[in-house]
């Protein structure tokens, strides 16, 4: 499950701006 984990990442680096 990467694109998973990837996809969490990347929003939670766009809802921590």
């Amino acid at each position: 499950v990467k694109d998973f984990i990837e996809c969490l990442i990347k929003w939670k680096k766009s809802g921590e701006t």
